[in-house]
């Protein structure tokens, strides 16, 4: 009977040993790439995600949004913002050619000479 207690101590040391090695890790030291971080799934879990990466909480089961979920939802905010720059591009571009306009017009307007004065002053 004792060799039974023994067998089993030794056992349950050996099964529990690995685990409370893994939870005593600093998790801290684990430093993810500049593009994904780690996402507190339980208190005792952790995913590695891609930065930005939502998720939902049903009950006590946590669901990460899949990979075409994720990829289609930054396509979507990307072309957004493109249109959003090309917008702004665009009127940019409108007030260039408005200045560039207002810029020969003065020129038309005034002779080399009064130019040259006007360089003076500055």
């Amino acid at each position: 009977m004792n060799l039974v207690k023994i067998n089993l101590f030794i056992l349950i040391l050996v099964l529990i040993f690995p685990i409370a090695v893994v939870m005593a890790k600093d998790k801290r030291a684990e430093e993810p790439p500049a593009w994904m971080e780690y996402l507190n799934v339980t208190n005792t879990s952790r995913v590695l995600v891609p930065k930005g990466t939502q998720t939902k909480k049903i009950g006590n089961l946590t669901v990460v949004e899949s990979v075409g979920e994720y990829t289609a939802r930054k396509v979507f905010e990307i072309e957004n913002k493109l249109s959003e720059f090309n917008k702004t591009m665009m009127e940019i571009k409108e007030d260039v050619m408005r200045l560039k306009d207002q810029n020969a017009t003065i020129l038309n307007n005034t002779t080399s000479l009064e130019i040259f004065k006007g360089a003076d002053e500055y």
